[in-house]
């Protein structure tokens, strides 16, 4: 990046000095200009993730008696670069599912976040030969597709991974199948009678 003034005036009243306004903040940390040819150098690295845009004011001043000076705004935006891998929130569920689950129905949500920008995709590693579940590649909702092989495992273990496009991860999720509530309570006997005499004290 470079920026330039041109004064009118000749000789010495018109070189063009170049230098960081002390309302640039901590830039001169990162930035240096060139004081001939207002060129924008790196000072050291930034990182998109810590700050993902700088503003300078350079100012441009005159060589000339009095002295005379202009300045600018200039906008720094840092690209981000996919330098960071995704990471789950846990890297292991558990779930428990009932035997009578039907299909669509959900098993859980496996969440994972990345400092850097961009989708992150989630899918089914390992741990489902048989087609049993599906995983929303965009929102992580693991949920029920094929009932035919459900109830063959007491425990199903599923290998989920999240992917950036450039890094992977994962977590494992435990289903535990359980059985189904199919009874209700029932009294030993139909009816009970008994005979409480009068004026005994609370509790009795």
């Amino acid at each position: 990046l470079r920026v330039t003034a041109t004064d009118n005036d000749t000789g010495v009243n018109s070189a063009v000095r170049y230098a960081l306004d002390h309302n640039s903040g901590n830039a001169s940390e990162y930035f240096h200009v060139d004081p001939e040819d207002g060129s924008v150098y790196l000072k050291r690295s930034l990182d998109h993730e810590v700050r993902d845009c700088h503003h300078l004011v350079i100012v441009a001043r005159d060589t000339g008696t009095p002295s005379l000076s202009t300045s600018v705004h200039v906008w720094i935006t840092v690209g981000d670069m996919n330098d960071n891998a995704p990471r789950f929130e846990q890297t292991s569920y558990t779930c428990w599912l009932s035997e009578e689950a039907t299909r669509g129905q959900l098993v859980t949500l496996v969440t994972a976040s990345d400092p850097d920008t961009g989708p992150l995709q989630y899918s089914i590693a390992a741990g489902n030969q048989h087609h049993t579940f599906h995983i929303d590649p965009d929102a992580g909702i693991l949920t029920v597709v094929n009932l035919h092989k459900l109830t063959e495992l007491q425990t199903h273990t599923l290998n989920i991974s999240v992917s950036d496009g450039v890094y992977t991860s994962f977590c494992r999720v435990r289903v535990e199948m359980v059985s189904a509530n199919r009874n209700s309570p029932v009294m030993e006997r139909h009816q009970y009678d008994a005979k409480v005499g009068e004026n005994l004290p609370a509790g009795r």
